[in-house]
């Protein structure tokens, strides 16, 4: 059964995120809006990151666009794993991870369907690609909401 909310950025989305991507433990421990918050303005591992992009497939150029940052910072993270993203990249992180799972869910768990319709054109965004309009928190709520729309079956 699909959880209620897996195509908005509520806190039980966002902890599957952080689950399914190593920054938080799989277990039966519930985390609050304030656990998840902290955990943001303390930062999460670049570690976080670098699971979603092998687990994808995306390339670096993807990601620092996605994050707002240059392939330099990349490359340097890279040289340390452990090093803390700051509260802002670690939001946009989270935000991927979460748009990976609701498209993920939408494909029925086929990774590469998820990821192509992630990196294509969309008809309801005018052409635009999902990937790249959901950099920002007013995108990324479309982005969800044409995906629960496309599972509901209402058209764009």
């Amino acid at each position: 059964m699909r959880e209620k909310d897996v195509f908005s950025l509520s806190v039980p989305t966002v902890v599957g995120a952080l689950r399914a991507f190593g920054a938080v433990p799989a277990g039966s421990r519930r985390y609050s809006f304030l656990d998840i918050n902290d955990l943001l303005n303390k930062g999460i591992p670049w570690a976080f990151l670098f699971k979603i992009a092998r687990k994808t497939g995306l390339d670096d150029k993807v990601v620092a666009n996605f994050l707002g940052v240059s392939a330099s910072t990349l490359q340097r993270a890279r040289q340390n794993r452990r090093k803390r993203m700051s509260r802002n990249i670690s939001e946009n992180a989270v935000r991927l991870a979460t748009l990976i799972l609701a498209a993920l869910e939408l494909a029925d768990g086929d990774e590469r369907a998820a990821m192509v319709w992630l990196q294509s054109p969309a008809f309801s965004l005018a052409g635009r690609v999902p990937l790249e309009e959901a950099a920002t928190d007013i995108g990324a709520k479309e982005v969800m909401n044409i995906m629960g729309r496309i599972d509901w079956g209402i058209p764009p």
